[in-house]
This record gives structure tokens, C-alpha cells and sequence, in this order.
């Protein structure tokens, strides 16, 4: 049995090792972690669920690609939704660390710590990252979008 998994590169032992196979031939490929064996399944179910009889790549082909797309550089641009992710994080973040994220922001000490509650820490933080973004606009669909990403 190999010491680490060879796809998610942890260490393995008996309680976490599984024997992987190919569920179209039947063959086993490898040991690997049962993490990743979960992780495989459920993407091997999706794209053959979903992808495969759409598209001529086949699923290593689709992964290299995926893996290309996610190590490209990101945009500039906030995302409404990620807008909204990032303040519910902030917003369940203990006191200290909320005040000492809103500093990192560049929001002054007196401005933090005017702030009476979270409700208001996380209204302050959700202001500070529109600056840092860009000043966001309300379309009329009532969604918030970042007014460079309209340009």
C-alpha cells in the first residue's frame, strides 16, 4: 500500500485506504485515500451524468482544463455573490477578529470601533470592500453589481 495518496497527496493508514476501480471496466486502478475516492466518484458521476455525451472530452481532458482555468489570475472585479460570501464570513467572525479586519481594510480605529455591534461592523466592512472594488450600482433587476464590471 503506498504511504500517501496520489491524489490528494495525504498521508494514508489502514482506516483511511480503499481500493480505487473504474466503474465502466471494473479494474482496479490504485490505492488511494477514501476522501479522494469520494471526491473521484462524484466527479466521475457528474460528467458522465452530465457532460459526457455533450461534449467530445473526455473526463482527464476536462480536469486539465479545469485545473488551467483555476490557476489563471483573477479579475479585479467583486462578484455581487462574492460581495455577499465575504460579509457572511466577516459577519461570524468573534469581535477582535472582525475589528482587526476592518483596520486591514483601512477603516480608522474610531471609525471601528464607533461601531456598536456586528450588524454594524459588517455593514462597515461590506462599504470598505465596495471601495476597494469599485462602487457598486443597483440594476434594475435589484441586483448589486460592481459598476467597473459594467464598463
Amino acid at each position: 500500500m503506498p504511504k500517501h495518496c496520489p491524489i490528494l497527496k495525504c498521508e494514508m493508514d489502514n482506516n483511511n485506504a480503499v481500493v480505487d476501480h473504474d466503474h465502466r471496466t471494473g479494474m482496479i486502478r490504485c490505492v488511494i485515500s477514501r476522501e479522494a475516492n469520494s471526491l473521484l466518484g462524484k466527479v466521475e458521476n457528474f460528467f458522465q451524468n452530465f457532460c459526457q455525451n455533450k461534449f467530445s472530452l473526455d473526463l482527464p481532458d476536462v480536469l486539465e482544463h479545469l485545473a488551467s482555468y483555476l490557476r489563471q489570475p483573477q479579475t479585479d472585479y467583486l462578484h455581487p455573490v462574492g460581495l455577499n460570501q465575504l460579509v457572511s464570513r466577516f459577519a461570524r467572525l468573534k469581535a477582535e477578529d472582525q475589528k482587526f479586519a476592518l483596520q486591514a481594510l483601512g477603516a480608522k480605529k474610531d471609525e471601528v470601533f464607533s461601531c456598536n455591534n456586528a450588524r454594524e461592523r459588517s455593514k462597515l466592512y461590506r462599504n470598505l470592500l465596495k471601495e476597494n472594488y469599485g462602487k457598486t450600482n443597483t440594476d434594475t433587476t435589484g441586483v448589486e453589481s460592481s459598476e467597473r464590471s459594467t464598463q
